[in-house]
């Protein structure tokens, strides 16, 4: 994918998911939209899916998902 590192939260759920971003829960009940650039293998999550999700350190550092 080209970027450097990831942050892993466990315990998300995948609420919606649209061409450009998915919702997700994080395990603290926020939820937020991610772009699709910028998590891993965000081709194999589908909505209602309760899993692990990883998400470029940038993103979360601008989001303050950290």
């Amino acid at each position: 994918m080209g970027y450097g590192s990831w942050t892993h939260f466990d315990n998300c759920a995948i609420v919606r998911i649209t061409d450009g971003a998915l919702l997700i829960r994080f395990e603290e009940g926020e939820e937020k939209w991610v772009p699709r650039s910028q998590i891993a293998d965000h081709e194999l999550l589908n909505e209602g899916d309760e899993t692990t999700v990883s998400i470029t350190d940038w993103f979360c550092d601008k989001e303050g998902l950290t």
